[in-house]
Formats: C-alpha cells, sequence, structure tokens
C-alpha cells in the first residue's frame, strides 16, 4: 500500500463515519425528543435508568441505521473523497505520473467491499438477535405488551383461534375461540374460555395453549379428547389428569411475538432462518416472501453495483463542483431503489412470474451498465 493509498483510505473512512454518525445522532436526538414523555415514563416504572434503556433501546437501532444507510453512505463518502482531491488538483498531478483513474481508486473500492461485508454480517448476524427489541416501538416496549388480537389460522390443525387481547409478557390470550375444523370432531365445534396460556412442550403434552375458564363446551367434564393423525390435538380433563376439571389443552405452535409485530419480525429475521421456515407447516408462504428472501441474498451485490456505477461518474468529470457530483449520484441512487421497489411490489403480487424473477431484475438491469460505467476510470 502507497503513501497516497494510505491518504485516500483516511479520508474516505473519515467522511464515511462522520455522515454516519452525523445521520444517527440526528435520528437519536428527533427521536428522544419526540418521545421523551414515554422514555422517562419507562425508566421510572422499570427501574432500569435511563441510561440502560436508551443503551438497550437505541444499540439495536444503530444497527438497524448501518444495515440501511451502508451501501448509500459507501457511495456519498467515496464521491466526497475523489471530488476532494480533484479540488485540490492531487488527482491531476497523480495521472500526470501516468498512474490511471482506476488505480487512484482502488483502495477506495477495497474499503467500500470491506463495509459492505461487514453490513452483510451486521444482518445476517447482529440484527436477528435483537428483532424482538427491533421489532416493537418505544411506545409498547414495556409490553412485548398487550395488543389487540383478532384473528389466526393455525395451519397445521386448521384451527382458527380468536381473541380478545394479546399480552406478550406472560404470554396469554384473553377471551380466547379455539373454532375446530369438521374434520376433527363431531361432538363440538368449539372451545371457548376466558384466559389462554402458551406452554412450551413437555414430557404430558406437545406445545399449544392451556385454556382456564372453559365456557364452551357446555359440559366440558364430560368433552372427550380429539385425535389427529395419531397425535391428540385437544386435550381434555376427563382423559387427563394434569388438566384442573374447568380446563383444557389445544396443541398448536404459536409464534405470540410475531403475530402480534407480524412483518416487522420478519424483516429483522437472517436469510437461514427465512428459509428455514419454509418448511414449518404452520406458516403460509407467499410470493412477497419468495421475492425478499432473493432480495436479501441480492441485496449486497446491489448496493456494490451502486458504487461502481456512481464513482465513475464522480471521477470522469474534472474540477466538478462536490454537490453537482453528489446530486447525480443520488439520481442512481434513486434510480436503483425506485426499480427495485416496484419490481419486488410487482413480484410480490405476482404480476411477474415467476416471483423470485423480481429480485433479479435490478441486477439484469443495473449490473451491466458497470463495465460501461468502469470505462470511464482509463
Amino acid at each position: 500500500m502507497t503513501l497516497f493509498d494510505r491518504y485516500l483510505l483516511i479520508l474516505f473512512s473519515k467522511i464515511f463515519m462522520i455522515c454516519f454518525i452525523s445521520f444517527t445522532g440526528l435520528y437519536f436526538v428527533i427521536h428522544m425528543f419526540t418521545n421523551l414523555d414515554e422514555l422517562s415514563a419507562i425508566a421510572t416504572t422499570t427501574d432500569q435508568g435511563m441510561m440502560k434503556l436508551m443503551v438497550s433501546f437505541y444499540g439495536p437501532a444503530t444497527l438497524e441505521l448501518f444495515d440501511n444507510m451502508s451501501g448509500v453512505l459507501v457511495l456519498t463518502s467515496a464521491i466526497f473523497a475523489v471530488t476532494w482531491i480533484q479540488r485540490k488538483r492531487e488527482l491531476t498531478a497523480i495521472e500526470a505520473s501516468g498512474i490511471t483513474k482506476a488505480r487512484v481508486v482502488r483502495p477506495i473500492i477495497v474499503a467500500a467491499v470491506i463495509i459492505l461485508i461487514a453490513s452483510f454480517a451486521n444482518r445476517e448476524l447482529a440484527i436477528p438477535q435483537f428483532k424482538h427489541q427491533l421489532g416493537r416501538s418505544i411506545q409498547d416496549w414495556t409490553a412485548q405488551g398487550t395488543v389487540p388480537f383478532s384473528s389466526h389460522r393455525d395451519m397445521a390443525s386448521g384451527m382458527m383461534i380468536r381473541g380478545n387481547q394479546l399480552n406478550l409478557s406472560d404470554q396469554t390470550l384473553s377471551e380466547v375461540t379455539f373454532e375446530l375444523p369438521l374434520r376433527l370432531t363431531q361432538d363440538y365445534k368449539q372451545v371457548q374460555g376466558r384466559l389462554a396460556t402458551y406452554c412450551p412442550a413437555n414430557d404430558q403434552h406437545p406445545a399449544g395453549m392451556l385454556v382456564d375458564g372453559v365456557q364452551k363446551p357446555k359440559k366440558f367434564g364430560q368433552a372427550r379428547s380429539v385425535p389427529q393423525v395419531g397425535e391428540t390435538v385437544v386435550f381434555a380433563s376427563r382423559d387427563y389428569s394434569w388438566l384442573k376439571r374447568n380446563q383444557m389443552f389445544i396443541a398448536c405452535k404459536l409464534d405470540l411475538e410475531e403475530i402480534a409485530y407480524g412483518r416487522q419480525m420478519a424483516r429483522y429475521s437472517s436469510i437461514g432462518e427465512m428459509i428455514g421456515t419454509l418448511n414449518q407447516p404452520n406458516r403460509r408462504f407467499g410470493f412477497g416472501d419468495q421475492v425478499a428472501i432473493h432480495g436479501r441474498i441480492l441485496q449486497p451485490v446491489l448496493d456494490l453495483t451502486l458504487l461502481l456505477l456512481g464513482l465513475p461518474l464522480a471521477i470522469s468529470k474534472p474540477n466538478q463542483n462536490i454537490f453537482y457530483a453528489a446530486a447525480s449520484c443520488m439520481l442512481i441512487v434513486v434510480a436503483v431503489e425506485l426499480a427495485t421497489m416496484v419490481s419486488h411490489t410487482l413480484g410480490a403480487y405476482s404480476m411477474i412470474q415467476p416471483a423470485v424473477l423480481s429480485a433479479w431484475l435490478p441486477v439484469f438491469l443495473f449490473v451491466p451498465l458497470v463495465p460501461l460505467a468502469l470505462g470511464k476510470l482509463k
């Protein structure tokens, strides 16, 4: 690595850190002052202190901001770095010695690839560890809270689960009703109770909901258990001594936080977790999920494409205004992001078949332009 390589690498790194810290600090200041009352109330009621609360809330948020901004900030930092050496006439002197522009920007491209690899690792390894924090807003932070609940279908058994409120802190559903499909039983069609608590699997039963205060069936003390393909779905107190007289147990696999926060949780899952859910019988995967998986895999490719399209544009014209260069490259960012959003939306609504093709369309559209752009670096 030459002296100039180190100089350009340090310049690029400084600009990247300044931009990232500035945008992150601006977000934190706006968010804190907007939600100051909620933060103070949570710090008081939970006895964890304002500093600990800010670390537990804004720490994972910093990882998310790095994931969202890394591609654009890499391009922005590269543009400002090369435009700076152009304005200082340093690039002219270097080219006069016979060094090509491609060799000049090589340390920036290497540093950008390292940052994009770190962003990918952050997306796949760090963020999934904090998805339960990232999926909640500050308004329901303590909650894990009590959230409204309408209905959810268990895909494994076909049962429709209805309720009033879902409390994530103690994993309970209030005023719950389990509507059993016709193929399960002719004796009763519903199990209705005052409260249902989610219980993990143990030696006595599989994972499911323990229903207290059973109201239906009317004669719940005489109700029989319901089997399905050799496994018991509904456990009745007359057949199992570990149940009290006013209790029934419904076997089902539920992720209550995912039910409560929906796609917010899926956004923070790793590629492995997203693919793993394809084999779960209680999940229904649509076109949007397929597009999301392929889009996640291709995200580093699009981030690098942004850099390789925008950087030659910034360095090809000598003595151009730094803000004009930034505006030109922002147009590239908008074009790539807009094409990606439109393509993914069309795929999610099955207007592009096969749906996964919509995740690849931006790659097919912009990657062939990269050799043309790199030709300007000669």
